[in-house]
């Protein structure tokens, strides 16, 4: 502890200066009190900047030397004797020092949690600093161990480079990622997202990755904002397109392009980008797809969200990532592209739950229009939340799924 407080007392100002490590929260932290001598004109202390005194402390000390929290006091506790009474030391309170900003997608909230786990008994943020709440390089290893469940390759120098959970994502942004390791012997499905959560699909994936290769492209919330703010919807494709160049083998071939909700979008739009530029049609399996800007058309506020939407993403996620989600797509969708054909074969899986609306009416029209091989399969027990939400329907879409691939390879 010498050594830390002789560095503190040479930055300019700090008169005493005492390390102590103090149990907040079941984890051990570091803290340096100091006192710090009046300006020349005032009676109390100046305060000092803590980042400037981190930063001058790391100049000098190996990084677990550097205290994480910081408490500035007016006079040092003393014992009878004059000395310096460390156990009046009053342990930091650490929810001072947090910003403790909520997750703003799926991801965030992901990792959220699971470093959570990892620092328990603290309420932070996706963008207060990991290593002030207690990370050790040994939790930062088991964090990066962690975040291979969600598929993201997170390296331990990333962790303790970027420090926060939204810098660590932002350093490491994906946009697309193979389900699991590629096998030559079967099928390519590329799986769009859309605004849909990867918590809903991973079961759908589990299954399916036992017939399929399954490259997945990833919500557009977790990665709008820092790609596509102002960009067009067919930017966005191009983005997505490269990722196939990127993921997978140079002989790899797309069997078939799937999507729910928004996602049928992006997946039918990729399809074509595809046939324009190899001639190839791959099969197009939309999950309820609306083509007429049927999901959103104006920008959504907190207050727009119901009950209804909250119940159909399992209440897992917060009203402000319903929003975030649906407002990247109705931004996307201001620099739409016009729906071009599409000659290859295409199935519709059409949610009848509400019965034939006029806006149903006016989409299948559409889909009818654009896509010369057309199939359509009626579900008339599930709304459009169900045919992503329901689990019971994953081996109902195997089902379609493997019959298609099957006849396209015929």
């Amino acid at each position: 502890m010498g050594e830390i407080e002789n560095r503190a007392l040479q930055y300019p100002g700090i008169t005493a200066a005492v390390a102590e490590v103090k149990k907040i929260a079941q984890t051990d932290h570091l803290c340096l009190y100091f006192t710090v001598r009046p300006g020349e004109r005032e009676m109390t202390q100046p305060k000092i900047d803590e980042k400037a005194l981190r930063a001058f402390l790391a100049e000098k000390l190996t990084d677990y030397m550097v205290p994480t929290l910081y408490v500035q006091l007016e006079k040092m506790p003393l014992t009878p004797n004059g000395k310096i009474n460390r156990k009046m030391l009053e342990t930091p309170d650490i929810s001072k020092h947090l910003e403790n900003v909520p997750p703003a997608s799926d991801t965030e909230a992901q990792m959220l949690e699971m470093a959570r786990e990892l620092l328990p008994g603290i309420e932070f943020g996706v963008t207060d600093n990991l290593f002030d709440l207690g990370m050790t390089s040994l939790l930062a290893m088991r964090f990066a161990v962690q975040l291979k469940e969600l598929h993201l390759q997170v390296t331990v120098a990333s962790v303790m480079r970027y420090r926060n959970i939204r810098a660590i994502l932002n350093g490491n942004i994906r946009i697309a990622w193979l389900f699991d390791r590629y096998d030559r012997q079967k099928p390519l499905l590329v799986f769009a997202q859309g605004i849909v959560s990867t918590a809903v699909t991973m079961p759908k994936f589990d299954l399916w990755s036992q017939q399929f290769n399954i490259l997945v492209i990833e919500p557009i919330d977790t990665h709008f904002k820092y790609l596509f703010e102002g960009e067009d919807f067919e930017t966005a494709l191009w983005l997505y397109a490269t990722q196939l160049d990127l993921l997978l083998p140079q002989d790899a071939e797309v069997a078939a392009f799937m999507g729910f909700s928004w996602g049928g979008k992006v997946a039918y739009n990729m399809a074509r980008m595809l046939h324009e530029y190899t001639g190839k049609t791959p099969a197009v399996i939309l999950g309820d797809t609306a083509f007429n800007n049927e999901l959103t058309d104006r920008e959504m506020t907190v207050d727009d969200v119901t009950p209804d939407q909250l119940q159909a993403y399992g209440n897992q996620i917060a009203a402000e990532d319903i929003v975030n989600k649906f407002n990247s797509v109705y931004y996307m969708e201001l620099h739409d592209v016009p729906v071009e054909p599409y000659e290859g074969h295409v199935v519709f899986l059409n949610a009848m739950k509400d019965g034939l609306t006029e806006k149903k009416k006016d989409n299948l029209r559409i889909v009818h229009e654009i896509a010369a091989d057309l199939e359509v399969i009626d579900f008339p027990n599930s709304d459009h939340d169900d045919m992503f939400m329901d689990q019971s329907l994953t081996q109902t879409y195997t089902d379609i799924l493997t019959k298609l691939i099957k006849h396209d390879e015929d």
